[in-house]
């Protein structure tokens, strides 16, 4: 796990258009993201489309 600032960094240099830091986000959150949103409406399909919307 990163340290807070090493986080803050992080999504500051996403915000600036970095696509590696956004990519690392990406990364990092995505598959929790995926599984509590599946969980929760219970369609991959579903789950895929809104975890994408997520991101954007």
């Amino acid at each position: 796990m990163k340290a807070p600032s090493d986080e803050a960094q992080l999504i500051q240099r996403a915000q600036q258009g970095n696509p590696a830091a956004f990519a690392e986000i990406y990364d990092q959150y995505q598959p929790a993201v995926y599984r509590y949103i599946y969980y929760r409406v219970g369609d991959t399909a579903t789950a895929e489309d809104l975890t994408s919307e997520v991101f954007v």
